[in-house]
């Protein structure tokens, strides 16, 4: 080849390549700016989704409160409603007679059982009867009198 056309050869090829080159600087700056616009939408959609889920907490604490208000009153009246029942039998039967809360027994007699390695098939059979253990074991302890502990056999 001559050197003529071995230069313009590497005339053509140059230009080739300052056209690739540009193409390339378009498409990255292209690229640049949309990835700028889309981390802008991203940001808004993070600071709208903070806000959201603050509002949801807030809504979720209110409903809490408004539940837990209405609890405490139906809690209240059901209350109320024992100790006028219990009123009324010590009235009737003449004796003393003791309220034993026994919300937690269940709870408590399942840990107890568990402790012991008691099956869950066997659990379930005596769990209400261990509950009502408690029951008694506690209201001999807080009577003062000098019982002998109930021991529970599974």
């Amino acid at each position: 080849m001559k050197e003529k056309e071995m230069k313009e050869k590497l005339k053509k090829i140059n230009k080739e390549f300052d056209e690739v080159n540009k193409h390339l600087k378009e498409a990255t700056e292209t690229t640049v700016l949309e990835c700028m616009y889309a981390k802008d939408d991203v940001d808004k959609k993070i600071d709208e989704t903070k806000k959201n889920i603050e509002a949801a907490k807030e809504n979720i604490k209110r409903k809490q409160q408004e539940t837990h208000e209405k609890f405490s009153s139906h809690i209240t009246k059901i209350q109320d409603d024992i100790n006028d029942f219990k009123s009324k039998l010590e009235e009737k039967l003449a004796i003393p007679i003791y309220l034993e809360d026994e919300r937690l027994t269940t709870v408590t007699a399942n840990n107890v059982l568990l402790s012991g390695n008691v099956s869950r098939k066997n659990r379930k059979k005596v769990v209400d009867s261990v509950a009502a253990t408690i029951i008694l074991q506690s209201y001999l302890d807080r009577s003062g009198r000098k019982w002998k502990k109930i021991l529970f056999r599974c």
